[in-house]
């Protein structure tokens, strides 16, 4: 089970100490596509960030560094997947030496008892040796594994384990929306829940105690605690400590009371696109994004009969990985091992015996993933005009289709320069030869656009055209070519059935390249 990143929102890693206080981190971030390394190396990043004052912890934003090593195209050298590890020493306190005593290290002005515990690593950075530290004797003196320490040299204590990715990283060109919160959809459990325990002894009210928990790490504000012994339930309002928790509502009211904790629902679903229901024209192939993790089932129900056939794409395009069969027959997608299959396009193909209403179910059932979406089919006839399809990185970091319909329309903007030449002949008497340009273009080329048309669609798809125009790369499919387009219109009023009725939209796009090869 993988922590998701979205890499177009940002990411924070929270850093604190398993005890004591910490002054610096510095964090080994290793991003890489391909088969999962539980050790990779080397690292891509090295980051050292030190403590704000007043602060017990050390927080690293990844994000920006991680999205480097996307390569969200339409091609067969796409990279819509990579794997995230990071590996972080904690430096807990830093000084110099004020008087040596065997195997001990002596500083006056330190504070070692709040600071550090039996087990740290001390590096004496001077010479460049280490011990650890096996008591602390007092809030000026550590006594040491071995002798290390002399009046004046410097050293650092640091936290002696690492601090560990505890599930890998998978990481999509997605983002999340502001009202989702930091570290979008990191979850892939639809009911995550985050700690197990028992409460303390002793009651307080609107509180959460349990001596043996981290919750500084383990939770966040918002998240529903559950009685599992008297029943109900109830928000955390407050993280006050590792162990302590205040809580919306009095509910912990025994001694002591079995508890669980659950996250906000922030989870990446088993189908990667926002609409379930599927607008097609008959004859044209209909393809959609699922999760490879989920391992979702997909099971069809049509008339269409035995010929319509399963195919699993590679990378969405047309590069037919393998056939998995008719859809009479349901399939397993199977998970994988490698970040670059996380993402698996189903493509349906033919379609021309489809029907509106047919359906098709994606059922996770795996441990930790249990979800069920139903996409319904609506056929749309539409003989007059040229059915065009857009084809975009939708928030999930998967390529999705939302076909057009109706109207489109192209035009063409032309740029350039022109100067006055001088076209006179004073070979014999002064002259001009009239089939000549005295006013001469240079540099001309052009940029097409096309302004395209929805048809009706339903409400559900404002989300859709929200991503589309969120969407950082956008191509359209005219059936011949799929050719690159950047969004032109920058501005939408979202409609309601309610108060529209039908609803259409009409989105004009720029071509992203010249209409004249220039390409060097």
């Amino acid at each position: 089970m993988s922590a998701i990143i979205n890499a177009r929102s940002p990411y924070f890693i929270k850093i604190t100490p398993s005890q004591g206080s910490i002054q610096s981190a510095t964090m080994s971030l290793f991003v890489y596509s391909g088969t999962y390394n539980a050790s990779p190396t080397p690292a891509q990043y090295s980051l050292t960030k030190t403590v704000i004052t007043g602060n017990n912890y050390i927080a690293f934003e990844i994000s920006s560094l991680v999205k480097d090593y996307l390569e969200t195209e339409y091609g067969n050298f796409s990279t819509d997947g990579v794997w995230v590890k990071t590996s972080t020493v904690v430096v807990k306190d830093s000084g110099t030496t004020t008087a040596t005593t065997a195997n001990k290290l002596v500083d006056s002005t330190q504070n070692f008892t709040s600071s550090v515990e039996i087990g740290d690593t001390v590096n004496n950075t001077t010479d460049g040796t280490s011990a650890t530290i096996s008591a602390v004797d007092s809030n000026t003196t550590l006594s040491l594994s071995s002798d290390i320490m002399t009046t004046g040299e410097s050293y650092s204590i640091r936290q002696t384990a690492t601090v560990e990715d505890t599930v890998p990283y998978l990481s999509f060109d997605g983002f999340g929306y502001f009202k989702e919160g930091v570290n979008p959809r990191t979850s892939t459990n639809p009911i995550n829940t985050l700690v197990t325990g028992t409460t303390d002894g002793v009651t307080v009210a609107f509180k959460l105690q349990d001596s043996t928990q981290t919750f500084l790490n383990s939770v966040s504000l918002g998240d529903t605690v559950n009685n599992l012994s008297d029943g109900g339930s109830t928000t955390i309002s407050a993280i006050e400590s590792n162990t302590s928790l205040a809580l919306a509502a009095d509910i912990m009211v025994s001694t002591p009371d079995n508890y669980s904790i659950v996250a906000t629902p922030n989870y990446t679903p088993a189908l990667l696109q926002s609409n379930t229901k599927i607008y097609f024209k008959q004859g044209t192939d209909i393809v959609f994004p699922v999760f490879a993790e989920a391992e979702p089932t997909i099971t069809f129900i049509s008339g269409g009969g035995a010929n319509i056939k399963w195919e699993r794409t590679d990378e969405f395009w047309n590069l037919y990985q393998n056939y998995w069969g008719n859809i009479l027959s349901p399939i397993v997608v199977p998970d994988s091992t490698n970040s670059t299959e996380k993402i698996v396009y189903i493509r349906v193909t033919p379609t021309l015996t489809l029907q509106t209403g047919d359906t098709i179910s994606v059922v996770a059932t795996k441990s930790g993933y249990a979800q069920s979406f139903t996409l319904t089919l609506e056929a749309v006839c539409e003989p007059k005009y040229e059915q065009l399809q857009v084809i975009f990185y939708n928030k999930f970091g998967a390529l999705q289709i939302m076909p057009f319909f109706k109207r489109s329309q192209k035009s063409i903007n032309v740029s350039g320069n022109s100067y006055n030449r001088n076209i006179m002949d004073f070979t014999s008497s002064p002259s001009y030869d009239q089939s000549k340009h005295s006013i001469t273009s240079y540099g001309i080329n052009g940029n097409e656009s096309i302004e395209m048309n929805t048809g009706f669609i339903d409400e559900s798809f404002n989300e859709v055209i929200e991503e589309i125009m969120l969407s950082k790369q956008i191509w359209v499919d005219d059936s011949t070519n799929v050719l690159p387009i950047n969004l032109n219109t920058k501005s939408l009023t979202f409609k309601k059935g309610v108060n529209e009725g039908l609803i259409n939209y009409t989105i004009s796009f720029n071509y992203a390249f010249s209409t004249i090869n220039n390409i060097k």
